[in-house]
């Protein structure tokens, strides 16, 4: 019988008994307060925009803020110095609506340019133009005062330091932290993607099963992507090289388990039923992806599954060949499938260099 839909809710389950929300929240504001007292206190709303910098930059983790404000400044102090050089050299001569226009359109096509780029800066297009417009657009006659460039890019530059300093020391969140927790939940997933591929095709929830897991995995796998491009603006970022193999290896082998296991429950499949060799090889997979699971969120190394034997046992299990006789459907499909086989174990074992050791695992023959 299906599950009932949940309702869909505006808060998220957790939102009154997690903490770090609290401190999102005393973080932001705080760091808006600071901005707010100061520029008042000093006589100098030119740099109002200290507060809304703050909120801006206001992000989940350090490194995502750290590349917004990053963004935000680049692209203030860009569009900044275009619109003074269209003031100095370039409007003082144009008498005309249309010669404007040109100037207007040329700065916007920049900024649209540079906004239509990739999410990497993307933002800083908008910046661009925004302070682009707020120069040449200071009021209905010509335009004389420089200062609104100057302004803003101080009033950037403030913010961002406020708030620099107060998500360094109140509760940092850094990207490269929850890029591995994440990064363990994604070889959990993969864990278990392996043992439900080794049962039996015919029961009634495994494909819905197999789908959720699926699912899991391949947001786990793009949200673990992002923060490792987030964790590259922090100063603690760690090792970023050999995650990014280990992320490749992880997202290779969701392919391989999703091949064996779709394999298996396709209609009119020339392979049913695995032989016990297999179904203890992934079982072996399974129990190596939660060690490794364990050591990457504990920092302790893991004790994995011995999978060279268990492969030794799949390969053992295989079909023989009559010398000069050509192998069946069966046949074929069993070695591709141990080929499938030596692929995973190979790239299990590179997840952890001691495993690779032990394991003895040989390279795919592509005979």
């Amino acid at each position: 019988m299906p599950q009932p839909a949940e309702k869909a809710s505006l808060l998220v389950p957790d939102a009154f008994s997690n903490p770090e929300y609290v401190h999102f929240v005393v973080r932001g504001g705080l760091a808006c307060l600071i901005c707010t007292v100061l520029f008042v206190g000093f006589d100098y709303p030119g740099i109002y925009t200290s507060v809304i910098t703050c909120l801006v930059v206001s992000l989940s983790t350090v490194g995502a803020s750290t590349q917004k404000g990053l963004l935000r400044f680049a692209g203030s102090a860009v569009g900044g110095v275009m619109g003074i050089l269209a003031l100095m050299y370039v409007l003082p001569h144009v008498e005309t609506l249309g010669g404007f226009w040109l100037v207007f359109a040329t700065g916007t096509a920049l900024a649209a340019w540079v906004n239509f780029g990739s999410p990497r800066v993307s933002y800083g297009g908008y910046q661009i133009g925004l302070a682009f417009y707020k120069v040449i657009l200071q009021g209905w006659g010509p335009v004389t005062s420089l200062t609104v460039a100057r302004d803003r890019l101080v009033g950037i530059a403030f913010g961002l330091v406020v708030f620099g300093i107060l998500e360094h020391f109140l509760w940092p969140v850094r990207a490269s932290e929850r890029r591995q927790q994440r990064f363990a939940d994604i070889l959990r997933a993969l864990a278990a993607l392996a043992r439900l591929g080794a049962e039996d095709p015919s029961r009634v929830s495994g494909d819905h099963e197999l789908d959720d897991v699926r699912r899991r995995i391949a947001q786990d796998l793009g949200e673990t992507q992002r923060l490792l491009e987030e964790s590259k603006f922090e100063l603690q970022a760690g090792e970023m090289s050999a995650f990014q193999r280990s992320l490749g290896d992880a997202q290779i082998i969701f392919l391989v388990l999703l091949s064996l296991a779709y394999q298996r429950r396709a209609p009119g499949a020339s392979l049913r039923g695995l032989p016990m060799a297999a179904r203890q090889l992934e079982d072996a997979v399974a129990r190596s992806l939660e060690g490794l699971a364990d050591g990457t969120r504990d920092r302790e190394r893991p004790s994995s599954a011995d999978l060279g034997a268990a492969l030794g046992a799949v390969e053992a299990a295989l079909p023989p060949v009559s010398r000069g006789g050509s192998a069946d459907e069966t046949v074929l499909a069993a070695q591709q499938r141990v080929q499938l086989y030596q692929t995973l174990t190979r790239l299990v074992s590179q997840l952890d260099p001691v495993v690779a050791d032990r394991s003895g695992v040989r390279t795919v023959s592509r005979r």
